[in-house]
């Protein structure tokens, strides 16, 4: 079996907050591909637009868009810039984790997580949107996660409706962290310079 190609189908319906254990991957199941985008595609709306999605123990922020739709899997879109924590691509299992314990919280299977990394102008990285499949979870933390690239369009069809590209109404970019200063706590002069 190529387990780069396969997740977990999530089955079984735990009590709210019961960890859910992955069963073994099958082929073809959950494989990121444009046949499975096709069969995900339902009209969805925006039930949730967070400019600045975080929980507890969460090492950043982002937007979130959360579209659902009656007997539709949720799909969570994620955008962040630069300089909001962990960066989407590394924080991706605690980010969706999070997501689905708060918003989705008696769903089977985690929402189709979608995450677009704002870079600026002139950066080397492009930003694009990604789709991540996870090879399963435990609880609420999905885990094996693997990347494809998405169109505007075709994450559009996905959710069947209108998705925003930008950081979002009401984002206010945190200010940057203060450099250490060397010495005691409140910045003045340490034993080394005391005479």
């Amino acid at each position: 079996m190529d387990e780069g190609h396969a997740a977990a189908e999530f089955t079984g319906s735990p009590p709210r907050g019961t960890p859910r254990p992955s069963p073994p991957p099958r082929p073809g199941d959950y494989s990121g591909g444009r046949e499975e985008l096709r069969a995900l595609a339902a009209p969805r709306r925006r039930t949730v637009d967070e400019p600045l999605f975080t929980a507890l123990r969460l090492p950043g922020t982002f937007r979130l868009q959360l579209f659902t739709a009656a007997g539709a899997r949720p799909v969570a879109v994620a955008t962040q810039v630069p300089g909001e924590g962990m960066g989407l691509m590394n924080g991706v299992e605690r980010y969706a984790g999070a997501v689905w314990e708060r918003h989705c919280p008696d769903e089977e299977a985690p929402p189709v997580w979608v995450e677009r990394q704002l870079w600026p102008d002139g950066a080397r990285q492009e930003s694009r949107f990604r789709r991540v499949v996870f090879a399963g979870a435990d609880g609420y933390r999905p885990h094996g996660p693997r990347w494809t690239a998405l169109t505007h369009e075709e994450l559009e069809d996905l959710v069947g409706a209108e998705v925003a590209t930008d950081r979002g109404v009401g984002y206010v970019q945190r200010p940057a962290e203060p450099e250490p200063r060397l010495g005691t706590p409140g910045g003045g002069r340490g034993s080394c310079g005391d005479d």
